[in-house]
């Protein structure tokens, strides 16, 4: 059986990456999703270690979605979405980060 070279396998992987990523966009949406849903929690929190608990959630639902987004390939119209959708959970993230305790519309 003759085994694959890494040279092979980069070409497999390039030809794949050329193609929209519907799998890849999906999870990044649902990492916004949860990110956006921790830091509400957060802000509805009464206990203060709780609400830590949900920033930190949030934070790393956060991470996984920008660490995603630069391994998926998008439409345009998708990056576009889903750039709006990070930036208004990036302000919400940030306002709680900076012991805000207004919340801005979502």
């Amino acid at each position: 059986m003759k085994r694959a070279t890494p040279k092979a396998i980069s070409e497999r992987n390039d030809v794949d990456r050329e193609e929209p990523n519907d799998a890849g966009a999906d999870f990044i949406s649902i990492k916004l999703e949860l990110a956006d849903t921790f830091c509400k929690l957060a802000l509805e929190s009464r206990s203060p270690e709780r609400a830590r608990q949900h920033q930190l959630g949030a934070r790393r639902a956060m991470d996984a979605a920008f660490n995603a987004l630069i391994k998926v390939h998008m439409s345009k119209t998708e990056i576009e979405g889903i750039v709006t959708r990070i930036e208004e959970v990036k302000a919400l993230l940030e306002s709680l980060e900076a012991g805000g305790s207004t919340h801005p519309s979502c």
